[in-house]
């Protein structure tokens, strides 16, 4: 296997020789890729969605992603973990500053105007609950005391199952070790499930969201 290295987005630029912007691009075009179940999102969606999930941590928490590159590869930024500590501080920075920000850039056009514009206004303004918002208060209360820190990875489709992710994870998890973390969670689909469970992870409560009904995980793990 090619060589690999992980670090953060400002390691990986100076690495690659590129800009942490360039980096960040790599970054939400990964999420594009992986946008639907692990499939790419159709071209013209890519700008909302990757600002609504990359957006947030590249603009207030941009030290704790962490990346994986190839050296001197065609397409060398190739999975991303984005994340933080600790999510009640996290998510009030987001609601405060993010999706104003967020919210301007649609109310100017900056979008085009379709269903995840629709989606972002609703949810953002309450209107819609988010998956979050469908799990029992009881299990997200646990979350917040015991599991603080939150997680998002992706990786290119061709780089699955040779031990990516799994470097990431430790990365992050040295980090949050680092800051006294007591435990972190996520939300996933049925898809990753095996890769979680074989980093430790447990379900903590199981949703069916949306009016398909779709099913949503959330697992948590002690760091």
């Amino acid at each position: 296997m090619e060589r690999v290295s992980f670090g953060s987005v400002t390691q990986c630029a100076l690495a690659l020789g590129v800009s942490p912007e360039q980096v960040w691009a790599s970054v939400r075009e990964i999420c594009c890729l992986t946008g639907s179940d692990g499939n790419p999102i159709e071209r013209e969606r890519w700008g909302l969605f990757s600002d609504y999930w990359v957006g947030p941590y590249e603009r207030l928490l941009r030290d704790w992603t962490q990346v994986a590159w190839i050296p001197g590869g065609t397409a060398p930024v190739i999975g991303y973990l984005t994340g933080c500590p600790n999510s009640g501080p996290f998510e009030l920075a987001r609601s405060s500053i993010f999706v104003p920000w967020l919210f301007s850039r649609i109310l100017t056009g900056f979008y085009p105007f379709d269903r995840d514009v629709v989606r972002t206004l609703r949810r953002e303004s309450r209107i819609e609950r988010s998956p979050w918002e469908t799990f029992s208060s009881s299990a997200r209360d646990l979350v917040s005391r015991s599991y603080p820190a939150h997680l998002h990875m992706n990786l290119r489709s061709e780089w699955r199952g040779r031990g990516i992710g799994e470097g990431l994870m430790h990365r992050f998890l040295v980090e949050l070790r680092a800051q006294g973390t007591p435990g972190l969670y996520l939300l996933c689909g049925e898809g990753p499930l095996k890769f979680y469970f074989r980093q430790h992870f447990s379900v903590l409560e199981k949703v069916h969201f949306g009016p398909h009904l779709v099913p949503v995980f959330l697992l948590t793990r002690s760091v």
